[in-house]
């Protein structure tokens, strides 16, 4: 059976347009349990990015990161 790839894909309120610019910042892995290193990463910086996506959306005066464990071929498959 063939590696499945999961990617940890980062949703900003549900703004394609800030989830697209954030799109390149996405890493994946061969399994989830390999994720902890990212999600580590990713909380450590979680206030510092969304700082940078507030000042991009002016019309918001936050902006709240959420984080996926996806499949690439699938939907989303746990929401964290």
């Amino acid at each position: 059976m063939p590696d499945i790839k999961y990617e940890i894909r980062l949703i900003v309120d549900g703004n394609i347009e800030l989830e697209k610019i954030f799109e390149l910042e996405n890493e994946t892995f061969n399994h989830p349990s390999k994720a902890r290193f990212l999600l580590e990463k990713f909380f450590s910086h979680k206030n510092e990015i969304e700082q940078e996506f507030s000042h991009r959306e002016r019309s918001r005066e936050n902006c709240k990161l959420r984080m996926a464990v996806c499949s690439k071929y699938d939907k989303v498959k746990r929401e964290i």
